[in-house]
């Protein structure tokens, strides 16, 4: 008797620890907000970098006021126009294209939520598109067309981005929502000429210790 209550205790141990497992990750699969992704780079100089938008059932996009370098988390009504931020895009030239609807922005710091603590160079561009549209826009959707030019294009580098949106539906309705995950930005290249002054540089180097050595061999 005691070992089958034992082995009951035993069981309902390890149900409660994948009930809790399965919780803390879904917990972690949701994505109530914007979730920003690389598509591809096109041109040949400049490079064009072109993103994508995807939102779920669990948020929507609305317009509001201009987003600055920092936006607060914000319990219902959300009055900041919903955005989504690519941290130091390398290189940026001015040019963009968005869909009908959305505005960019380029700010050396920022926009970011409160809620989010993301890498950002103050020395480098970010991209930040907010929503002007009139009507909110409800996930489920994917959204494409959002583009920025680069005088950099492949290889890439792991970026970051966050996003803000608003929370469709039940009690939290309304509210701020923010997330913050990778994306693919460009990185800087060094140009040919700077790399043969290294090279250069690096071949004198070597030459000097050469030559030493070989002095130090004659005195002896």
């Amino acid at each position: 008797m005691k070992n089958l209550l034992t082995a009951t205790a035993k069981a309902f141990g390890l149900s409660i620890i994948a009930v809790a497992i399965l919780v803390l990750s879904q917990g972690l699969a949701r994505a109530d907000t914007i979730t920003a992704s690389f598509v591809n780079v096109t041109g040949a100089g400049p490079f064009t970098w072109n993103y994508m938008i995807a939102e779920d059932s669990l948020g929507r996009v609305v317009a509001g006021s201009v987003p600055g370098a920092v936006t607060p988390f914000a319990s219902p009504p959300n009055t900041v126009a919903d955005y989504f931020t690519i941290y130091d895009f390398v290189g940026y030239t001015g040019v963009h294209t968005e869909p009908a609807g959305w505005v960019l922005q380029s700010l050396l710091v920022g926009s970011t939520d409160t809620n989010v603590m993301p890498i950002d160079s103050a020395s480098i561009t970010n991209l930040t598109w907010y929503y002007v549209g009139a009507a909110p826009l409800v996930g489920p959707f994917n959204l494409a067309g959002f583009s920025a030019t680069s005088v950099f294009g492949l290889p890439n580098i792991n970026g970051v981005f966050t996003a803000e949106d608003t929370h469709n539906g039940g009690l939290n309705d309304g509210q701020t929502d923010a997330a913050i995950g990778r994306i693919t930005v460009p990185q800087a290249v060094p140009e040919p000429t700077t790399m043969l002054l290294l090279g250069t540089g690096l071949a004198g180097i070597a030459g000097v210790a050469r030559r030493k050595l070989k002095a130090r061999k004659l005195m002896n």
